[in-house]
């Protein structure tokens, strides 16, 4: 019974074999389209992700060199929001107006005008503020000169 059973299980091993071989050349033939620079970073990566990195190769090498450097400054917008985050306390606009006792209106003008510090998250264009420039329920003084000085 157990010559049957090895004898029918068999031809699905080889064909099971043959499989992960096909698969094997044709990952090594994507492996060949991936730039230096991919392969570095998915080697760095845990299995899955570097998977999925090399999975981006063929749809990154059909957008033009200009797409890609727009869509880098785009994901580089999104980590430099999710630092300055981490790193202080943004206020939204309506707890900068509750703060201030103003207007969403009188803060935008408050911020054009250079007197108040404004971060605007481009994922989603909404403004924030730094908790840092308020004191006793006004903006900091020294904030407009910053502003100025640093000609932001």
């Amino acid at each position: 019974m157990s010559a049957v059973t090895h004898g029918a299980i068999h031809p699905a091993l080889a064909s099971i074999e043959a499989a992960k071989a096909a698969l094997r050349e044709r990952f090594e033939e994507h492996l060949a389209r991936a730039s230096a620079a991919v392969v570095l970073k998915a080697v760095a990566l845990a299995d899955e992700k570097a998977f999925a990195a090399l999975a981006k190769v063929e749809v990154e090498a059909k957008r033009s060199i200009a797409t890609r450097n727009q869509e880098a400054v785009a994901r580089m917008k999104a980590r430099a929001f999710e630092r300055v985050d981490s790193r202080c306390e943004l206020l939204d606009g309506k707890a900068a107006c509750e703060i201030l006792g103003i207007t969403k209106q009188a803060l935008s003008q408050k911020t054009k005008a250079g007197k108040l510090l404004a971060y605007t998250n481009t994922g989603n264009r909404r403004k924030f503020y730094p908790s840092f420039q308020f004191v006793e329920n006004k903006p900091r003084s020294i904030i407009e000169a910053l502003i100025a000085s640093l000609d932001v």
